[in-house]
């Protein structure tokens, strides 16, 4: 940390370095704070407010006040929302945050040459609907640091929506969830595709919310079962040959996707499971 020796005598020539000697101080103390609440790179959270909502008197959307983290690389760094007019109706995507400095009072300001000197910058966010400022994350990457914190340590075990034709599956064990314990997010339970054909590999099973996400995609390789024996409490394996497996992705987008390789479609066995036990990642 930057720490200016005000002990000295002798007559200190004070300058402008000076200043930004001190300033330092204190934005560097600031950065590693704040960065270390969230481990990712070029992400952030907000502290206070910030929420978007659709005004009807405008037909726009607004972004309330409050303040936001954002992290460039491991720093970061605190930004003042000013309640505002975003200008457009709606975001076709999840929109990114922007970078807008501004001048503040007491600029401008008359230097001994007479010149008027703009000095005094405040730096505010805003939403725009594409990339615009360098490594500034997206909304969705800035969830309430309160959430950021909680998850961090415990959530407790809920239900994720199942999308695109994927359904609870036909074993016993709870339908397909999430939890978070120690850091790290752990799926269980059991997934099957409803329809008559394959799954198209694009379409994910469900999708993450924003604080549950990883900082980088991951593959795990599940096994594939055709339902449960009750009577001997077994699980029955597709056709009765080897295991079959399915490739399961977890993206830094939030989609999960399953993408069953080598499962083989027929009359008996439309509705396969795919176990979810043992799929876990870090949080971000």
């Amino acid at each position: 940390m930057n720490k200016l020796i005000t002990t000295e005598s002798g007559g200190h020539p004070l300058t402008l370095d000076d200043l930004g000697f001190i300033q330092g101080a204190y934005t560097e103390a600031l950065a590693g704070l704040l960065g270390g609440i969230s481990e990712s790179n070029n992400r952030g959270y907000r502290l206070l407010g910030c929420d978007m909502y659709y005004n009807t008197g405008t037909n726009t959307m607004w972004l309330r006040e409050g303040y936001v983290v954002i992290k460039v690389g491991y720093a970061a760094e605190v930004y003042h929302v000013k309640h505002h007019n975003l200008g457009v109706a709606s975001f076709s995507a999840d929109p990114y945050w922007a970078y807008v400095e501004e001048d503040a009072p007491p600029t401008p300001v008359t230097y001994k040459n007479l010149s008027l000197k703009y000095v005094h910058k405040k730096g505010t966010l805003t939403l725009k609907p594409s990339f615009h400022t360098f490594f500034f994350p997206r909304y969705s990457d800035t969830p309430m640091w309160q959430q950021t914190l909680k998850n961090w340590l415990w959530q407790p075990r809920q239900q994720f929506a199942h999308l695109n034709g994927w359904i609870p599956g036909t074993n016993p064990v709870p339908n397909g969830s999430y939890n978070v314990e120690g850091k790290r997010v752990f799926l269980s339970g059991d997934i099957r595709y409803s329809g008559s054909s394959l799954p198209a590999v694009n379409l994910p099973f469900t999708v993450l919310p924003p604080e549950l996400r990883p900082a980088t995609n991951h593959m795990f390789n599940c096994l594939v079962t055709n339902g449960w024996n009750a009577t001997n409490n077994y699980l029955t394996l597709m056709h009765g040959g080897a295991p079959k497996y399915a490739w399961v992705r977890i993206q830094t987008d939030g989609n999960c996707y399953a993408d069953p390789v080598n499962v083989a479609y027929s009359s008996q066995s439309p509705n396969y499971s795919i176990l979810l036990d043992g799929v876990s990642w870090p949080l971000a």
